[in-house]
């Protein structure tokens, strides 16, 4: 999820999980892929690995299918 369409999903995935979690601009800032959005949640939220990997899991579900809706409309 790094360049061109990806590139952009993956800003539209970080701004869902900014509003959903409350996080501020400069946390989502240091959110470069899935490992380091594991550690802000584990670290900022004070989620416990377990629960990270299930929301991690849950959001990216979310988020696929909304993109898949999207790019059949």
């Amino acid at each position: 999820m790094q360049s061109g369409t990806s590139s952009q999903k993956w800003g539209q995935f970080l701004e869902e999980v900014r509003l959903q979690w409350g996080l501020s601009n400069a946390e989502i800032s240091t959110i470069k892929n899935l490992s380091d959005l594991a550690i802000v949640l584990s670290n900022t939220i004070g989620l416990s690995p377990s629960r990270v990997q299930q929301e991690i899991s849950t959001m990216t579900r979310r988020f696929e299918e909304k993109v898949r809706v999207a790019s059949a409309a």
